[in-house]
């Protein structure tokens, strides 16, 4: 859908109608052209704009007429972890349900993880078994771009927003996104 906020009213309006929590993905953004933002802010009740974390920073979250509405970034890394971290937790939550529980495997890091100062970063890792445990490589956007990056990913490191970074060697906690015995 276009910029165009009477589309977007109207997309919304009936999104509402219709379902029990709305999900816009794209138009999220920290410029001016953040349209969804200014929609939401204006209708909701609840408004919240922008996490300290990246990928993902730009999401929006809001109560519309009673209803959740969350806005998640357009770029698929971005809306993968906002799904991932945010969507699914919110999901529960106001259904009453638990929190989804992953999985996590004590990894020795080969490579530094370097990241923007006063952000948390949920960075995607590699895994494979050696000798001594996991071993988890950071992956990068490399020649296959989003699919090879989604597909690539074995599981989601989180480093705090405290934290300037990771060295090569450091022990880390890897959430899995499969189960440990597929990883090779």
């Amino acid at each position: 859908m276009k910029d165009n906020t009477a589309a977007l009213e109207q997309a919304l309006d009936e999104a509402l109608a219709s379902a029990d929590f709305v999900i816009i993905n794209g138009g999220s953004s920290r410029g001016e052209e953040d349209f969804n933002a200014r929609m939401l802010e204006r209708r909701s009740s609840f408004f919240r704009h922008g996490v300290r974390a990246v990928p993902g920073r730009p999401v929006a979250f809001s109560i519309v007429d009673g209803k959740p509405v969350l806005n998640i970034p357009g770029p698929v890394a971005a809306a993968c972890l906002a799904e991932h971290w945010c969507l699914s937790a919110l999901v529960c939550h106001w259904y009453g349900l638990p929190a989804p529980q992953y999985p996590t495997v004590t990894a020795r890091l080969e490579k530094p993880v370097k990241k923007r100062p006063g952000f948390e970063l949920i960075g995607r890792v590699a895994l494979h078994r050696t000798d001594r445990g996991y071993a988890a490589t950071p992956v990068s956007w490399g020649e296959d771009g989003i699919p090879g990056l989604l597909r690539g990913t074995d599981g989601f490191l989180n480093v705090p927003a405290d934290v300037s970074g990771l060295a090569a060697g450091d022990m880390v906690e890897v959430e899995l996104l499969k189960s440990p015995e597929l990883i090779g």
